[in-house]
């Protein structure tokens, strides 16, 4: 997830970043997007799961 508001580390510390099974999820949280903003949270992982058919 990325916290368009992440001041913590940069909402741009992603860019540069790329694993073989992952997505990019834009959240308007901060640093901790668990606590935050759970709604974007079970978004992320649902898109996840249908993505990799999991």
């Amino acid at each position: 997830m990325i916290g368009k508001r992440d001041w913590t580390i940069g909402p741009k510390h992603y860019q540069g970043v790329d694993f073989p099974n992952m997505i990019r999820y834009k959240s308007a949280g901060g640093h901790l997007p668990f606590i935050e903003n759970k709604k974007d949270v079970r978004k992320a992982i649902d898109r996840f799961l249908r993505r990799f058919d999991l």
